[in-house]
Parts: structure tokens; C-alpha cells; sequence
């Protein structure tokens, strides 16, 4: 029987912003589905943002730059 995956929270902010422009993104899937889902509040139609995604239980970063436009997401 498929358990489903175990939903974490997470924060996001851009990287050139720094943690000031921190937010939090609602349970999600994965750092990759958190820094989509924050990419997609953000007021660009399309070219590159670079996401850094910080699990909030074990305080894990990873950065991601998130093409809207396109839909390719790859590591910083």
C-alpha cells in the first residue's frame, strides 16, 4: 500500500533579497514544490528567480532559480 508523502512547512525568500523578504509557504511536497509555489507569489511573468527554500523543522536550506516561464527548475 503507497503512504502519502509526508507534507513539511516551509519559509522562502529571494536570494538577493535576504531573509528579510522571507515569507512562509503553506505545507508542501518538497523544496522544490515550496520554491515554485513562492516563485508564483511573486509579482514576474517570466524569467529567472533565484528562491533559497529553508525547511522550517530542520532549518535545511537549498536555493533554486525557478523560470516561471518556462517552468524549469534547477539548483542555484
Amino acid at each position: 500500500m503507497n503512504q502519502p508523502m509526508k507534507r513539511h512547512r516551509y519559509s522562502a525568500h529571494l536570494q538577493d533579497e535576504g531573509s528579510h523578504g522571507r515569507q512562509w509557504v503553506a505545507e508542501a511536497d518538497s523544496f522544490i514544490d515550496a520554491a515554485v509555489r513562492f516563485a508564483e507569489t511573486r509579482d514576474v511573468e517570466d524569467g529567472d528567480l533565484s528562491v533559497v527554500v529553508t525547511e522550517c523543522e530542520s532549518g535545511k536550506d537549498r536555493c533554486f532559480v525557478v523560470n516561471l516561464g518556462s517552468g524549469d527548475v534547477k539548483a542555484c
